[in-house]
C-alpha cells in the first residue's frame, strides 16, 4: 500500500493500464513537454483525438494529459509495484533557478509596471506577498511592490520552509517524487539521459 505525501496528484501521474507502465511528473523538469509528448503519442498511435477518452468533461487538464480511471489510480496506490514506474530528475540548482525564472522572473516581467497582480495565479495566491514579507523582515530585497525578487531572496525564503512543505515547483525532488515511498524503475537524468528514458518508457 503506497500513502502518497502532499505532493501526490493525479494530474503528475501518467498510468497505462494496458501495459502497466506509470511516469511520475517532476515539477520543472520537462513536465509540459513530456504531457505534449504523451498526448501527441495517445492521438498517433492510439487513435485517441481526446487523450482521457472524454472523462472528467468539467476540467481542463484532461484534454492535454492522458488522465486514466479513478479505479486505475486507486489500483496503483494499493499495489504501486504491480507498475514499470519512471521519472525524470534535474540537476537540482538548474531546477531551483528554472523555478524562479518562470515563477518570479517572468512574473515580474508579465506587465509593463511590473504589478504583482499580473503574476500567474498560483504565484499571486500563494507566494508574492509571503515572500515580500519575508524580504521585508530580513531586510532583502524583492520586499517592495513592483520590484523584482531576486534569486537571492527566492532562495532564502524556499529554505525557510522544511523540506516536504515547500512548493512542488521548489521542493526537493526525493520529496515531490516520493521516492522514500515508491521504487521507481528508473529516474533518468535530464542532463545526459534524456532521449534514453523517452525511447524506455514510450516503448
Amino acid at each position: 500500500m503506497f500513502l502518497p505525501n502532499r505532493h501526490f496528484s493525479p494530474f503528475k501521474l501518467f498510468l497505462d493500464r494496458e501495459t502497466h507502465m506509470a511516469v511520475m511528473l517532476n515539477p520543472k523538469v520537462m513536465t509540459t513537454f513530456t504531457r505534449h509528448f504523451l498526448t501527441d503519442g495517445f492521438r498517433e498511435f492510439r487513435g485517441r483525438a481526446d487523450p482521457s477518452e472524454g472523462r472528467y468533461p468539467m476540467l481542463q487538464v484532461p484534454r492535454r494529459f492522458p488522465v486514466a480511471r479513478l479505479r486505475d489510480y486507486a489500483g496503483f496506490l494499493r499495489a504501486p509495484d504491480r507498475y514499470t514506474l519512471y521519472a525524470f530528475s534535474r540537476n537540482p540548482y538548474a531546477r531551483l533557478a528554472s523555478a524562479w525564472r518562470n515563477k518570479f522572473f517572468d512574473g515580474h516581467h508579465r506587465s509593463p509596471d511590473h504589478r504583482d497582480s499580473a503574476y500567474a495565479r498560483s504565484i499571486r495566491k500563494h507566494h508574492i506577498a509571503r515572500i515580500r514579507a519575508f524580504a521585508a523582515a530580513q531586510g532583502l530585497d524583492g520586499a517592495k511592490p513592483a520590484t523584482l525578487v531576486p534569486f537571492s531572496t527566492f532562495l532564502r525564503y524556499a529554505a525557510a520552509r522544511p523540506e516536504g512543505k515547500r512548493d512542488h515547483h521548489w521542493d526537493s525532488q526525493s520529496s515531490v517524487l516520493m521516492t522514500n515511498r515508491l521504487a521507481y524503475t528508473r529516474i533518468f537524468r535530464v542532463e545526459d539521459q534524456l532521449t534514453e528514458g523517452f525511447l524506455t518508457f514510450a516503448r
